[in-house]
């Protein structure tokens, strides 16, 4: 593909060698339209730019050892508030034996999602949690992070909760850390869009049980103006017809107020067939 969105959620194309040999250098990343993972670039002398998916690598022993870490971490967070709380809850179903990472009694089933799970697979499991009488909340690990980037894989764990709205969870177990999206919504341009929080997993508490909230931006005016300017650029039809429909009637797209690229966000529309 020669088309790539850079961190600051910009469409940028490889026209050149010279370009592209620039990007490497300066280690800028770069993520797929589509999907949201992360992308190399590659330049070689004969064939011209172009980006490809880059996937993590992440070893199946590496992977258990932190998600080993990353259990004990929410285990020990819980019994420091003062819930009871079992690691590695076993129950016996028609199915066979299905575990829970860590469960806070009375209703509380926490999962340290690492490996890559299927839609309806999650879906069995929160039915399950849902038909116990329990509620999930799910954490996940490093190979569903990209930083500002939600993709389906991400996003079918959204949970939740009325002063955080749809949020995410992604767990750092070797720094300790937790890094929350909150009030995730879908504005022009941007796909999806979240308000980032790192703290502690103990301080998590004052988030999803307190009213510890900041004042929380939104996709500003500028990063919309923007968004258009390059679309100008790059000959995107809607844009150029309204810009040819502002012309018409003795206006600049570009000049127009402020007012007018006030972006607005709408809550995520979820395909229940997510893989």
């Amino acid at each position: 593909m020669i088309a790539g969105l850079n961190s600051k959620g910009e469409l940028v194309y490889l026209y050149s060698s010279a370009q592209a040999q620039n990007i490497i250098e300066k280690k800028e990343q770069f993520f797929c339209p589509n999907c949201q993972e992360l992308l190399k670039v590659c330049c070689g002398k004969k064939n011209k730019p172009y980006f490809k998916h880059l996937r993590k690598n992440f070893t199946p022993l590496n992977e258990s050892k932190l998600h080993q870490a990353g259990k004990n971490l929410l285990y020990t967070a819980w019994n420091e508030e003062g819930f009871s709380t079992q690691k590695e809850k076993v129950i016996i179903t028609e199915e066979g034996e299905r575990r829970v990472d860590v469960f806070v009694k009375p209703s509380l089933a926490i999962e340290f999602q690492c490996s890559p799970i299927s839609g309806s697979l999650l879906k069995q499991r929160n039915d399950f949690y849902r038909n116990q009488g329990w509620d999930s909340l799910w954490f996940l690990g490093p190979r569903y992070f990209v930083e500002r980037k939600f993709n389906t894989n991400s996003l079918k764990f959204l949970n939740y909760q009325e002063n955080l709205g749809f949020y995410l969870l992604f767990l750092e177990a070797d720094r300790k850390n937790v890094v929350m999206y909150h009030h995730i919504r879908k504005y022009d341009w941007f796909r999806f869009w979240g308000i980032k929080e790192k703290c502690s997993i103990n301080q998590l508490f004052n988030y999803r049980f307190g009213n510890n909230l900041k004042n929380y931006h939104k996709v500003s005016v500028k990063q919309t103006k923007r968004q258009f300017a390059q679309a100008l650029v790059y000959r995107d039809r809607n844009i150029c017809e309204l810009q040819r429909m502002c012309y018409e009637k003795g206006y600049d797209l570009m000049s127009l107020p402020d007012e007018l690229f006030v972006p607005e966000g709408f809550p995520q529309y979820i395909d229940q067939n997510l893989k």
